[in-house]
């Protein structure tokens, strides 16, 4: 997924914290699958194919169940190819996860 297109989908989701990278900072072809954890915690495995950088973290729109509140929660840096994972606090849910350059 090109990186316009995670920013568009951070807007259109209500959670845009005005930190974008650069548009040559592109991650392509990622998918990501839902995780549970234990004590109620939402997270998402994320694999992204490509990446400007070589490398790239996972990121996802979180959104806490309790109160509607809507954030963002990255998961560790990995190169392209490997698998970085992602989760939202307690009692919250992954609204969409994919990647970002790091």
């Amino acid at each position: 997924m090109k990186r316009l297109t995670v920013l568009a989908l951070v807007l259109a989701a209500g959670g845009a914290l005005g930190v974008a990278a650069p548009a040559s900072a592109a991650v392509d072809y990622c998918s990501f699958r839902p995780i549970s954890g234990s004590d109620g915690h939402a997270g998402a495995d994320v694999l992204c194919k490509q990446s400007s950088s070589g490398q790239y973290a996972a990121m996802a729109a979180c959104e806490r169940l309790d109160n509607g509140h809507r954030y963002m929660h990255y998961g560790n840096s990995v190169r392209a190819g490997q698998r970085s994972i992602v989760w939202c606090d307690r009692y919250a849910r992954v609204l969409w996860a994919s990647g970002v350059s790091t």
